[in-house]
């Protein structure tokens, strides 16, 4: 019986330590996941910033009003496309509390 018992705690602690395993491997998986979002994210405001400003110089060399301007008109999609940024990077950051709390309730 106390064999048994022995050998039962001993498989609990082995599965336990895997999974404890597991969950630290995927919480660092999630946090380079949003270190390359964030990256990327960067880098995408930068070409933006670059091409909004190659948009407006081509708009003013054409003699084209600034409030006609193709920068003009797609403002309201390049904030759109940061909302998403945003709403992605919160769903990273809910699952890597989820994983820190399951971690800490091993």
């Amino acid at each position: 019986e106390l064999q048994s018992l022995a050998r039962e705690r001993s498989l609990a602690e082995e599965t336990c330590l895997r999974e404890m395993s597991e969950v630290r491997a995927s919480q660092t998986k999630v946090e380079s996941l949003l270190a390359q979002l964030e990256d990327e994210r960067q880098h995408t405001q930068s070409l933006a910033r670059e091409f909004s400003m190659a948009r407006i110089a081509a708009d003013e060399a054409s003699g084209v009003p600034p409030w006609k301007s193709s920068e003009a008109l797609d403002r309201g999609l390049l904030a759109s496309r940061s909302t998403e940024d945003r709403a992605i990077s919160g769903e990273l950051q809910r699952e890597m509390e989820l994983l820190r709390h399951w971690r800490d309730d091993a």
